[in-house]
């Protein structure tokens, strides 16, 4: 049934999906075992677009710019999920959305921590090594040897 507003349109879908979602998720279901690969290509396009507004193609595009290793460290993806390699995460400013680029599972979740905790990396790997090794000073200015 054509509507003529697209707001109306979403509150009846919406309706529709919570009435029915015994039915969404066992056609759902039936659609992964029948194709599972297609079933993985259709959730990844979602994921990509509501998450990101991008689609597979312009994440594809971003990664052969990157020649398929992550934008941070240089290296390509290790990690597997049922055996799998994993594909770069998408790294993007939590405030504004802005995507910045594509990052390995590691980088992205240290980059995470570091945001969450207010601290600037760069800050921290700025002030050199202040390293305490069994008593013994590491100050080159202390006249005391060192590492």
């Amino acid at each position: 049934m054509p509507y003529a507003d697209i707001a109306v349109r979403r509150e009846h879908a919406r309706v529709w999906s919570a009435e029915n979602v015994d039915r969404i998720k066992a056609r759902h279901h039936q659609e992964l075992l029948a194709e599972p690969e297609l079933h993985r290509q259709r959730f990844r396009a979602q994921d990509l677009r509501r998450k990101f507004g991008i689609t597979v193609e312009e994440y594809d595009a971003m990664l052969a710019v990157q020649n398929y290793v992550c934008g941070m460290c240089g290296r390509p993806e290790k990690v597997r999920r049922n055996g799998r390699v994993l594909g770069l995460s998408v790294d993007h400013d939590h405030v504004t959305g802005e995507i910045r680029e594509l990052l390995c599972v590691r980088c992205n979740q240290a980059l995470g921590v570091v945001e969450a905790y207010g601290c600037s990396a760069a800050e921290y790997l700025g002030n050199g090594p202040i390293m305490i090794k069994r008593g013994v000073s590491t100050d080159p200015t202390s006249g005391e040897g060192g590492l």
